[in-house]
């Protein structure tokens, strides 16, 4: 029996592969909103400096009080994106226009 391994890879690096694979395909919609997977790699990259320029850092804790909408799941992505450290490459290439 072989034992399926599977790399545990960042959260960025998976929207931005999901985003060039799927790129206009819906990733979610409520009844107000679609966002495409393109959309939620760009939207949750710049929500995720956002909140960094805000002064969240990796570990701590954010609230989202958003009911079952695009915006939460886009929120708690980019809560989730916040690097270990706020100053460096990482933090900067988290908020792109």
């Amino acid at each position: 029996m072989t034992a399926h391994v599977t790399a545990l890879r960042p959260l960025p690096d998976l929207l931005r592969e999901h985003a060039r694979r799927l790129g206009t395909r819906t990733a979610f919609q409520d009844s107000r909103s679609r966002v495409t997977y393109s959309e939620l790699e760009l939207r949750t990259g710049r929500l995720a400096g956002h909140l960094v320029n805000l002064g969240l850092r990796h570990g701590e804790r954010a609230a989202i009080l958003l009911g079952s909408r695009v915006e939460a799941v886009e929120s708690v992505l980019a809560a989730l994106m916040a690097p270990p450290s706020s100053s460096g490459p990482e933090a900067t290439a988290l908020h792109r226009t």
